[in-house]
C-alpha cells in the first residue's frame, strides 16, 4: 500500500549547495550552485510487531497521520517500544563531512527558523522508526520533518535511491543546531545550515514557509 501526497516545499533555487564539503575553518561558504528538485519522502516500514511492512509518502506528520489512518492507536512511541528500538541510533556516523552555517531554506527569513523549532523537527525525526527513502539524483531533496517554519531536508548526490534509517539524521539535525545556532549566531536563537555526509548526501535545515 502506497500513497502520495503533494508536498508544497521548495528550497529553493541557491539555497543549498552540492555534496562538496567546506574546507575553510568557520564553515561558512559565500558562492551557492543551483536549488535541488525536491521529491516526496517515501517512508518504509512496519506498523506494528510481525506486521507486513508498508510505505507511506511524505513528511514525518504526514506519514504519521497515514498511518493512523490504517492503524489508529498507532504512535511511534509504542511501535520502537514494540520492537525493542532504543534511540541508539542517534549516534556520530564516522562519514560525516562538514557543515555549512547559514544557508538552507527560504530566503524570507534571514537567519533562519527559531531553534527551538528546528529541535522539535530534530526529535520528530528521532522517534521514527523505518527508513527515509530519497529519489535517485544527484540533486534532489526530501523534506522529512516541518515544524513551525522549520524544516529538515535530506538531499541525494547519489544516481541512486538512498535509504538511511530515519532516526539516524536526527544527529545530523543536532550537529546543525550545535555549530550553526547560538554559537555561530552569537546568541540568536534562529539556526540554519547544511551537514555533509561522505556517502554522498546530505542534511539541510532552514526556514520552509509551508508549514
Amino acid at each position: 500500500m502506497r500513497y502520495h501526497s503533494a508536498i508544497a516545499a521548495t528550497i529553493g533555487a541557491a539555497a543549498v549547495v552540492r555534496a562538496t564539503p567546506p574546507t575553510n575553518d568557520h564553515g561558512i561558504r559565500s558562492e551557492l550552485h543551483e536549488g535541488y528538485k525536491i521529491e516526496p519522502l517515501a517512508w518504509r516500514g512496519v506498523i506494528e510487531k510481525g506486521g507486513p511492512e508498508f510505505s507511506f509518502n511524505g513528511t514525518v506528520d504526514e506519514v504519521t497521520r497515514q498511518i493512523q489512518a490504517v492503524k489508529t492507536d498507532f504512535t511511534w512511541e509504542s511501535l520502537r517500544r514494540d520492537l525493542g528500538i532504543s534511540n541508539t541510533l542517534l549516534r556520530e556516523r564516522g562519514g560525516k563531512a562538514g557543515i555549512i552555517c547559514d544557508i538552507g531554506g527560504e530566503d524570507t527569513s534571514p537567519h533562519g527558523p527559531l531553534t527551538a523549532n528546528v529541535e522539535e523537527s530534530r526529535d520528530k525525526i528521532e522517534e521514527m522508526a523505518g527508513t527515509c527513502a530519497v529519489a535517485a539524483g544527484p540533486g534532489v531533496c526530501s523534506v522529512v520533518a516541518c515544524t513551525r517554519n522549520a524544516a529538515v531536508w535530506l538531499c541525494n548526490d547519489n544516481d541512486a535511491p538512498i535509504a538511511p534509517p530515519c532516526s539516524s539524521l536526527a544527529s545530523y539535525v543536532t550537529d546543525i543546531v550545535g555549530k550553526c545556532g547560538l554559537e555561530y549566531y552569537h546568541g540568536s536563537r534562529h539556526c540554519k545550515g547544511q551537514e555533509f555526509d561522505s556517502d554522498n548526501f546530505n542534511v539541510v535545515v532552514g526556514w520552509n514557509s509551508q508549514c
